[in-house]
Protein backbone atom coordinates (compact mmCIF):
# COMPACT_ATOMS: atom_id res chain seq x y z
CA UNK A 1 0.00 0.00 0.00
CA UNK A 2 1.25 3.26 -1.05
CA UNK A 3 1.97 5.85 1.78
CA UNK A 4 1.60 8.93 1.43
CA UNK A 5 4.80 11.27 1.80
CA UNK A 6 4.56 14.18 4.54
CA UNK A 7 6.74 17.49 4.14
CA UNK A 8 8.07 19.40 7.15
CA UNK A 9 10.44 22.38 7.76
CA UNK A 10 10.73 25.99 9.17
CA UNK A 11 9.48 28.80 8.09
CA UNK A 12 10.02 32.68 8.32
CA UNK A 13 7.56 35.28 7.79
CA UNK A 14 8.73 38.62 8.32
CA UNK A 15 6.34 41.86 9.03
CA UNK A 16 6.02 44.90 10.72
CA UNK A 17 5.15 45.30 14.23
CA UNK A 18 1.17 45.86 14.14
CA UNK A 19 0.66 42.81 11.65
CA UNK A 20 3.01 40.45 13.98
CA UNK A 21 0.50 41.49 16.85
CA UNK A 22 -2.41 40.72 15.33
CA UNK A 23 -1.37 37.05 13.90
CA UNK A 24 -0.13 36.55 17.35
CA UNK A 25 -3.33 37.60 18.90
CA UNK A 26 -5.26 35.67 16.82
CA UNK A 27 -2.68 32.67 15.96
CA UNK A 28 -3.99 33.15 12.35
CA UNK A 29 -2.45 34.40 8.96
CA UNK A 30 -5.05 36.35 6.84
CA UNK A 31 -3.91 36.56 3.29
CA UNK A 32 -4.72 39.98 3.11
CA UNK A 33 -6.15 41.95 -0.25
CA UNK A 34 -5.26 40.13 -3.51
CA UNK A 35 -3.23 41.26 -5.97
CA UNK A 36 -2.14 41.01 -9.28
CA UNK A 37 1.37 40.18 -8.66
CA UNK A 38 2.12 37.85 -5.94
CA UNK A 39 5.38 35.92 -6.75
CA UNK A 40 3.04 32.65 -6.04
CA UNK A 41 -0.62 33.51 -5.71
CA UNK A 42 -2.60 34.37 -3.35
CA UNK A 43 -1.18 33.44 0.56
CA UNK A 44 0.80 34.28 3.37
CA UNK A 45 4.08 34.33 2.25
CA UNK A 46 7.08 32.57 4.24
CA UNK A 47 11.02 32.00 3.60
CA UNK A 48 12.03 28.31 3.46
CA UNK A 49 14.67 27.35 6.35
CA UNK A 50 15.79 31.22 6.08
CA UNK A 51 15.33 33.76 8.81
CA UNK A 52 17.55 36.43 7.35
CA UNK A 53 16.16 36.44 4.41
CA UNK A 54 13.01 37.35 6.43
CA UNK A 55 14.27 39.70 8.37
CA UNK A 56 15.42 41.84 5.38
CA UNK A 57 12.19 41.74 4.39
CA UNK A 58 10.93 42.86 7.30
CA UNK A 59 13.21 45.85 7.92
CA UNK A 60 12.47 46.78 4.23
CA UNK A 61 9.00 46.09 4.55
CA UNK A 62 8.86 48.87 7.53
CA UNK A 63 11.29 51.36 5.98
CA UNK A 64 9.24 51.37 2.90
CA UNK A 65 5.35 51.06 3.48
CA UNK A 66 3.89 54.32 4.28
CA UNK A 67 1.25 52.29 6.50
CA UNK A 68 4.10 50.74 8.72
CA UNK A 69 6.34 53.58 9.31
CA UNK A 70 8.15 53.78 12.84
CA UNK A 71 7.06 50.19 13.60
CA UNK A 72 9.64 47.50 14.63
CA UNK A 73 10.34 44.81 12.29
CA UNK A 74 9.11 41.60 13.40
CA UNK A 75 10.17 37.74 12.15
CA UNK A 76 7.66 34.97 12.75
CA UNK A 77 8.82 31.84 12.82
CA UNK A 78 6.78 28.34 12.39
CA UNK A 79 6.86 24.82 11.37
CA UNK A 80 5.12 23.85 8.05
CA UNK A 81 3.49 20.66 7.72
CA UNK A 82 1.47 19.41 4.54
CA UNK A 83 1.03 16.32 3.22
CA UNK A 84 2.35 15.30 -0.20
CA UNK A 85 -1.38 15.80 -2.21
CA UNK A 86 -1.43 19.18 -0.44
CA UNK A 87 1.83 20.06 -1.24
CA UNK A 88 3.01 21.72 -4.87
CA UNK A 89 6.37 21.88 -5.33
CA UNK A 90 7.64 23.80 -8.17
CA UNK A 91 11.20 23.29 -7.20
CA UNK A 92 10.48 19.66 -9.11
CA UNK A 93 9.57 17.98 -11.77
CA UNK A 94 6.90 16.40 -10.49
CA UNK A 95 5.48 19.63 -9.51
CA UNK A 96 6.02 21.01 -12.77
CA UNK A 97 3.74 18.15 -14.11
CA UNK A 98 1.52 18.52 -11.68
CA UNK A 99 0.88 22.33 -13.45
CA UNK A 100 1.20 21.59 -16.54
CA UNK A 101 -1.37 19.06 -16.88
CA UNK A 102 -3.64 21.39 -14.57
CA UNK A 103 -3.29 24.10 -17.28
CA UNK A 104 -3.89 21.82 -20.08
CA UNK A 105 -7.37 20.76 -17.94
CA UNK A 106 -8.26 24.95 -17.98
CA UNK A 107 -7.70 24.60 -21.63
CA UNK A 108 -10.70 21.55 -21.73
CA UNK A 109 -12.62 24.19 -19.94
CA UNK A 110 -12.27 27.09 -22.48
CA UNK A 111 -9.96 29.27 -19.94
CA UNK A 112 -7.47 30.55 -22.51
CA UNK A 113 -4.27 32.07 -20.80
CA UNK A 114 -2.15 34.77 -22.91
CA UNK A 115 1.04 36.18 -21.66
CA UNK A 116 0.37 39.11 -23.60
CA UNK A 117 -2.80 39.79 -21.54
CA UNK A 118 -0.39 40.11 -18.36
CA UNK A 119 2.81 42.60 -20.16
CA UNK A 120 4.98 39.86 -19.95
CA UNK A 121 5.44 40.56 -16.25
CA UNK A 122 6.34 36.86 -15.05
CA UNK A 123 4.46 37.34 -11.54
CA UNK A 124 1.51 38.68 -12.86
CA UNK A 125 1.21 35.52 -15.25
CA UNK A 126 2.21 33.26 -12.56
CA UNK A 127 -0.16 34.91 -9.84
CA UNK A 128 -3.22 34.57 -12.60
CA UNK A 129 -2.22 30.73 -12.92
CA UNK A 130 -1.46 29.95 -9.53
CA UNK A 131 -4.47 31.57 -7.99
CA UNK A 132 -6.77 29.09 -10.18
CA UNK A 133 -5.15 25.94 -8.50
CA UNK A 134 -7.74 24.00 -6.19
CA UNK A 135 -8.31 24.50 -2.99
CA UNK A 136 -6.70 20.91 -1.84
CA UNK A 137 -3.41 22.83 -2.39
CA UNK A 138 -2.52 24.11 0.86
CA UNK A 139 0.86 25.25 0.33
CA UNK A 140 3.44 26.36 -2.70
CA UNK A 141 7.00 26.11 -2.85
CA UNK A 142 9.35 27.86 -5.67
CA UNK A 143 12.78 28.98 -5.51
CA UNK A 144 13.80 32.13 -6.59
CA UNK A 145 17.04 34.25 -7.51
CA UNK A 146 17.52 36.88 -4.96
CA UNK A 147 19.55 40.09 -6.31
CA UNK A 148 22.87 40.94 -4.15
CA UNK A 149 26.32 41.22 -3.70
CA UNK A 150 27.31 37.81 -4.58
CA UNK A 151 26.21 38.71 -8.04
CA UNK A 152 29.05 41.47 -8.66
CA UNK A 153 31.58 38.50 -7.88
CA UNK A 154 33.52 37.63 -10.25
CA UNK A 155 34.66 34.46 -9.56
CA UNK A 156 31.13 33.43 -8.29
CA UNK A 157 30.01 34.43 -11.49
CA UNK A 158 32.44 32.02 -12.88
CA UNK A 159 31.17 29.54 -10.71
CA UNK A 160 27.58 30.23 -11.47
CA UNK A 161 26.79 30.81 -7.97
CA UNK A 162 24.01 33.16 -7.13
CA UNK A 163 21.80 34.12 -3.68
CA UNK A 164 18.69 32.09 -3.94
CA UNK A 165 15.40 31.95 -1.49
CA UNK A 166 12.60 29.16 -1.09
CA UNK A 167 9.71 31.20 -0.92
CA UNK A 168 6.35 28.94 0.04
CA UNK A 169 3.04 30.34 -0.25
CA UNK A 170 0.29 29.15 2.92
CA UNK A 171 -3.11 28.79 0.92
CA UNK A 172 -4.62 27.31 4.20
CA UNK A 173 -3.34 27.73 7.76
CA UNK A 174 -4.22 24.17 8.55
CA UNK A 175 -0.20 23.59 7.43
CA UNK A 176 0.57 25.57 10.28
CA UNK A 177 2.15 23.01 13.09
CA UNK A 178 0.15 24.36 16.17
CA UNK A 179 1.66 25.71 19.08
CA UNK A 180 4.75 26.18 16.80
CA UNK A 181 4.36 29.42 16.37
CA UNK A 182 6.99 31.80 17.92
CA UNK A 183 6.66 35.51 17.18
CA UNK A 184 9.78 37.72 17.65
CA UNK A 185 10.66 41.35 17.75
CA UNK A 186 13.98 42.50 15.79
CA UNK A 187 16.24 45.18 17.68
CA UNK A 188 19.69 44.36 16.54
CA UNK A 189 21.67 44.19 14.00
CA UNK A 190 21.50 40.83 11.93
CA UNK A 191 24.37 38.87 13.22
CA UNK A 192 26.11 35.30 12.68
CA UNK A 193 24.73 32.70 14.19
CA UNK A 194 27.65 30.30 16.33
CA UNK A 195 29.53 28.44 13.45
CA UNK A 196 28.08 30.84 10.63
CA UNK A 197 31.15 32.82 9.93
CA UNK A 198 33.75 32.11 7.17
CA UNK A 199 36.20 29.60 7.79
CA UNK A 200 40.05 29.65 5.88
CA UNK A 201 41.56 26.90 5.45
CA UNK A 202 45.34 26.72 4.82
Amino acid sequence: MYEERRYSFLGFHGTAESCAKAIDESRHFEFGEPRDDHWLGQGAYFYKDDEEQAIIWAKNKVKNHSNFKGETPYIIEVILESNESNFLNLDSRQGLRYLKEFLNFLKTKGVKIEASSYENIPAKIRCFVLSLLPDDIWMIQRTFHVPSYFDTDELFAAMELTLVGTQICVRNNEVIKGNSMKVKKLLDPIKRKPGGKPRFFG
